[in-house]
């Protein structure tokens, strides 16, 4: 999937999707990304937007620049390395939840961490492109996978790649390899 967006009142949704992570259960959300224009924009997000832990938001930020995944609780805010988020260049986007630890990756570095608990809710208004009702993401995204129950990438390092950044289209499935766990 390669989708753009302008950035004011373009994006994707479903009303529902019963197949998304819920409770604190793991999860990965990634992408890869372009854009050139600094801005808040949601990259994928569902549940009820505006209450503590109903949702979970993957979205860029302008405020630092680069990313955040956000619950309105336990909210994991990260800069992005070398200004690559509005570069206008593809970036490989990670934002993922092991069941304690969120992390954020960008092209296979490790952007920031927290601990959490989360109890995300709800599975409906999934969006792409958009969040929260005005987050508008404004450029291209490509090979959006939401994985459910796993935290696909590990690694600490936050000056060298901690994985090999995909290459070809992200799949349902996938095998292992250093510091990526198998999708069954």
């Amino acid at each position: 999937m390669l989708a753009c967006f302008n950035g004011s009142n373009q994006y994707l949704g479903l009303t529902s999707n019963s197949n998304l992570p819920t409770g604190n259960e793991a999860y990965t959300i990634e992408a890869f990304v372009k854009s050139g224009t600094v801005n808040y924009g949601g990259i994928a997000g569902w549940g009820t937007y505006g209450q503590a832990g109903k949702s979970n938001v993957f979205a860029m930020g302008s405020s630092p620049q680069g990313y955040r995944n956000y619950h309105w609780q336990s909210d994991l805010v990260a800069t992005t390395r070398s200004s690559a988020a509005f570069s206008g260049n593809w970036n490989h986007v990670v934002a993922q939840f092991d069941g304690t630890t969120q992390r954020i990756y960008e092209n296979g570095f490790l952007l920031a961490t927290n601990t959490a608990t989360l109890s995300v809710t709800g599975t409906n208004n999934l969006t792409i492109g958009m969040a929260n009702g005005n987050e508008w993401f404004n450029g291209c995204l490509s090979n959006l996978r939401i994985v459910k129950g796993v935290a696909v990438y590990s690694g600490t390092s936050t000056t060298a790649a901690n994985f090999t950044v995909p290459t070809r289209f992200l799949t349902a499935t996938q095998s292992s390899s250093t510091n990526i766990a198998a999708i069954t």
